[in-house]
């Protein structure tokens, strides 16, 4: 399996992509924005099965969006009943699941063998600190342990970044999957690391506008009516950027005017 290796400027590209693909069928994209919102706010009040289960269904998650995507892309119409098509293929469902496992397996392993050194020192440092004191000693000795876990997840969300599409459309097995989405965001590093520059703007502006309209005396009640929106939008996008990537990656030849 060929993984393409692309310029920088694809970055913006897959944005703009995933931006038309929501505009052609607008409902069906925000209403799966809002499912997964709904079940990521459920995960979240329900500790700690709640977020263990969700991260479990995200290669799942994942195969039912790109799933969606691809049928809007064909030009198809997409319907609720529509939205499981992807997981009712022969033997996808419990590769993805144990892809999630896998990935939360990997997740929490890192997490123990990273943080477990500085243990004694976050501990004597905790132990030191009045109610009230400063916790900047506590942010300093978090620093280190916090900075290689963030190094650790960049690797391990390369590892499984295009495994669910490879598991659903190319029937690779799951270890393979990890292996060639690993090789696809290596050789694409460049316009990754725009694209992730690109949405970290894109969503710091949406908080700096806000930021303003709220000094500018409008009501927060009203803020949280445009925000809400506004991040389901956003986040629709961000699905359909996915499938883009993908598409662009593993299927579609590269030309010099596809991301004009």
């Amino acid at each position: 399996m060929q993984a393409a290796s692309l310029p920088a400027r694809y970055g913006w590209h897959w944005i703009r992509t995933g931006y038309a693909l929501v505009m052609r069928q607008p409902m069906p994209m925000l209403s799966l924005s809002v499912l997964i919102s709904l079940m990521l706010l459920l995960a979240q009040l329900t500790p700690p099965f709640g977020p263990a289960i969700f991260i479990i269904l995200i290669p799942a998650i994942t195969a039912v969006t790109l799933g969606a995507c691809r049928r809007i892309a064909q030009g198809e119409g997409m319907a609720l009943s529509d939205w499981n098509l992807p997981l009712k293929e022969p033997g996808v469902l419990k590769r993805l699941l144990m892809m999630g496992i896998l990935y939360i397996a990997l997740g929490l392993a890192g997490g123990v063998l990273i943080f477990l050194p500085f243990m004694d020192n976050l501990a004597t440092v905790v132990d030191s600190l009045a109610p009230d004191s400063d916790i900047t000693p506590l942010l300093q000795a978090l620093r280190t342990p916090v900075l290689l876990f963030a190094g650790y997840y960049l690797l391990l969300s390369a590892l499984f970044w295009q495994a669910p599409a490879l598991v659903l459309w190319h029937r690779v097995a799951l270890l393979q999957s990890l292996f060639f989405s690993w090789i696809a965001c290596w050789r694409n590093k460049l316009p990754l690391f725009l694209y992730g520059l690109c949405w970290a703007a894109l969503f710091l502006g949406v908080d700096l506008l806000l930021s303003l309209l709220l000094g500018a005396g409008i009501p927060v009640q009203i803020l949280g009516m445009l925000q809400a929106p506004l991040m389901v939008f956003l986040s629709a996008v961000l699905y359909c950027s996915f499938y883009a990537i993908y598409t662009d990656i593993f299927e579609r030849p590269v030309s010099e005017d596809a991301a004009a």
